[in-house]
């Protein structure tokens, strides 16, 4: 099986919507989520984007990828919020982070 490979975080620009983006797809085991500023809680206007895939294993683990481009900023952190669409939920998971 090929290694799923983490682009480090998501500084600044990047957080870019992975908060609005939801994991629960009618019970399917596989996710996906274009990210664009657009859907950060405030919206905001930036050449950044990136892509984020997960798919559930064996029902006890996640692999995922995240794959960004054009960010305006240094990558700080990449996390997935949790809550309901439009408002910035607390923060559930943490793919990498600059905090120790």
């Amino acid at each position: 099986m090929r290694k799923l490979v983490l682009f480090a975080g998501l500084g600044g620009v990047l957080l870019l919507g992975l908060g609005s983006y939801a994991l629960a797809d009618g019970g399917s085991k596989h996710a996906r989520g274009q990210l664009i500023g657009y859907q950060e809680v405030p919206s905001i206007s930036s050449r950044g984007s990136g892509e984020f895939e997960a798919k559930i294993v064996d029902n006890s683990k996640i692999e995922y990828k995240l794959s960004y481009r054009d960010l305006e900023a240094a990558v700080q952190q990449a996390h997935i919020h949790f809550g309901q669409r439009s408002v910035n939920g607390g923060i559930s998971v943490f793919l990498c982070s600059n905090l120790g």
